[in-house]
């Protein structure tokens, strides 16, 4: 019964470190434009590293405040990144757009 109980333990600690993604694309093909943060989160299926508030569209020149999470790829070739750009509607922050770096 130990044994099992050790067991039990070792996969859910692995499971817990489980590496994330080198390549995000396929994953990226969850979203959906207008999904909550928590949504987005969920359909990633991992926690961003980093979150990040800034200003967005000066390109377009219609500036607005976004919000930018950033989920870094495991491994030594950490190519692909995937950023989701977040928009607040009515105090709501909801995926606007995302890019796989």
């Amino acid at each position: 019964m130990k044994a099992v109980y050790i067991f039990l333990i070792s996969i859910a600690v692995f499971s817990a470190c489980a590496s994330r993604p080198s390549d995000w694309r396929a994953i990226s093909a969850r979203l959906r434009e207008g999904m909550t943060e928590n949504q987005a989160i969920a359909a990633i299926g991992y926690a961003p590293n980093t979150t990040e508030l800034v200003n967005c569209g000066a390109a377009r020149g219609a500036v607005w405040e976004c919000r930018m999470l950033y989920f870094d790829s495991s491994g030594i070739e950490q190519q692909h990144a995937l950023v989701v750009y977040e928009a607040n509607y009515n105090g709501v922050w909801r995926v606007d757009s995302w890019n796989v770096l």
